[in-house]
């Protein structure tokens, strides 16, 4: 029968040492703050847990996934504050931004933290993904063929992608289940092992991106054909000796609570017309830094993955052959956002161009590559120069709930146009379009009291939720009472400068046979996602 031998439980556990690793990488779309906590690095075994450890983390950095802020690696011996004491600094100071991943890993012969405390700071720390990883108190026996076989080769770059950009949530993975003790061999802990193998060894799946969920059911395999292979050192007079007589014959890693679950992405197109309103501040290009603040920051609070191009006239880049470049490039999942948004002067000397312009949006949007997804959107902005608006602008905190209702959590078509049939759409070289500025003003004030948590909204039932009708509906209101109403059609001072008498009369004479008002129309609406 093969040796065995137990580590008795002892105070020599560790933390961290000032083995320090910045990685600079421009390309990086957010960053790993990495603390890892491990026993004394002179015990083979767990020095080998963390070295597998902080070579995946590496491997994610230099493949331009993420960038790795730290990673604190060594012994307490070299170190006269006690490790839980380190860990705990670390934690309160660890400043990770909305769109960064959090890693902590604690591999050790004595269970020293405070698991629960840890959890909780996790839990309430900002961050777009959260993770746990132990693999404490396990066993050494003495083998050394059992890890032979694993891949050591790196692991794909589509799988590091799925699992430490595409994912959001708190990881809280644990080496074993309740009544089991965790064991390892002279490669490491069976667990560490197992999890790194399956990370390495997964697939690529083509549009199913791999899932944590996936990552452990391969561990669970793999640690318990590890226990299965060494049944015979486990003799009852063994465990009996060991005082583990009573427990599960068997080591089942496990996540305590919910899995991480897919960010999703939104695709986003801006086809922006900037050269008509000479003379003035571009108001398509107010609409388009509006439009892509909104979802530039909902990426960096990692509300959603996205990509994003900008066609812009002034930058020559507004072309026939660009807009079906993007169409043709677009390979949306099924649970993904396609939004497409148009803003132009209608009033510009090829104004008819336009017309067949939008057609082209429209079939995009209708075309083979878009439907594969969740939602698509296609949102005009169309207007004529107005009045400068007399109303202050908005400033409030962004709208976290509404962003994700809106468009992560509804399926179908949206198609929406800043004004319904016999109306005028207006906008101003202050305020950009008047449809886009109460339409964005409505997303950030529709739910200013809401009471959800930071980064991801609280799915209980109870929650609210904002719907489409509901915005379109906001937004028309805003026209009609704020924009529409205070803009002084009728006050000379109100007009630009580059309006002269001419275009001011005629303006006014539009008006008079024009609606008064403006009222954004849904030609489509989309559904609530089931």
């Amino acid at each position: 029968m093969r040796a065995f031998r137990q580590f008795h439980l002892f105070p020599l556990i560790t933390l961290l040492l000032s083995s320090t690793m910045v990685f600079t990488l421009p390309t990086a779309a957010q960053t790993i703050h990495a603390l890892l906590i491990g026993s004394d690095t002179n015990i083979p075994e767990y020095a080998k847990n963390m070295d597998r450890v902080v070579k995946l983390l590496r491997t994610v950095a230099t493949q331009d996934i993420c960038t790795l802020e730290e990673v604190r690696v060594g012994s307490v011996m070299d170190n006269s504050t006690p490790a839980s004491e380190q860990t705990k600094d670390w934690l309160e100071n660890v400043r990770p931004g909305g769109n960064d991943v959090v890693f902590v890993y604690y591999s050790a012969v004595d269970d020293f933290l405070n698991q629960e405390e840890v959890v909780s700071k996790l839990d309430k720390m900002t961050g777009r993904l959260k993770i746990f990883i132990t693999d404490t108190d396990f066993h050494i026996i003495e083998i050394t063929e059992n890890g032979s076989g694993f891949i050591n080769t790196d692991p794909s770059e589509s799988v590091l992608e799925s699992l430490f950009v595409e994912h959001k949530g708190f990881l809280n993975l644990t080496s074993k289940s309740e009544s089991e003790f965790a064991f390892g061999d002279a490669n490491g802990g069976w667990f560490t092992q197992a999890l790194i193998h399956a990370i390495y060894a997964a697939p690529t799946n083509g549009d199913n991106p791999v899932t944590w969920k996936d990552i452990l059911k391969t561990t669970q395999a793999v640690t318990q054909e590890s226990y299965s292979k060494n049944s015979d050192v486990f003799s009852d007079e063994l465990r009996a000796s060991m005082n583990i007589a009573n427990i599960k014959k068997s080591q089942t890693p496990t996540v305590l609570g919910d899995f991480p679950t897919l960010t999703l992405t939104v695709h986003a197109l801006l086809v922006i017309n900037d050269i008509a309103d000479a003379g003035n501040r571009s108001i398509a290009t107010i609409n388009h830094t509006r439009i892509r603040g909104l979802f530039r920051e909902a990426e960096t609070l990692g509300i959603c993955n996205l990509h994003i191009q900008t066609l812009r006239s002034s930058e020559n880049s507004l072309t026939r052959d660009n807009i079906t470049a993007w169409a043709e490039a677009l390979q949306p999942d099924n649970n993904d956002t396609i939004c497409i948004y148009y803003s132009a002067n209608e009033t510009e000397p090829n104004a008819e161009d336009q017309g067949d312009l939008i057609k082209q949006l429209e079939k995009v949007i209708e075309g083979e590559n878009a439907k594969k997804s969740r939602l698509r959107m296609l949102i005009i902005d169309t207007y004529r120069l107005g009045p400068v608006v007399q109303i202050p602008r908005f400033g409030l905190p962004y709208p976290q709930t509404s962003f994700y209702n809106l468009f992560l959590e509804h399926e179908g078509f949206l198609y929406l146009v800043s004004k319904s049939e016999n109306e005028l759409s207006f906008g101003d070289g202050s305020d950009g379009g008047w449809f886009t500025r109460a339409l964005i003003e409505s997303i950030y004030e529709i739910r200013r009291r809401e009471d959800f948590p930071s980064q991801v909204p609280d799915n209980g039932e109870r929650r609210t939720f904002l719907e489409w009708d509901e915005l379109v509906e906001k937004t028309g209101n805003k026209l009609k009472e704020e924009l529409f109403k205070h803009a002084g059609f009728k006050d000379v001072e109100n007009y630009p400068v580059a309006f002269s008498d001419e275009e001011r009369e005629k303006l006014l004479e539009d008006l008079e046979t024009a609606q008064k008002s403006q009222t954004p129309q849904a030609r489509e609406l989309p559904q609530k996602t089931q």
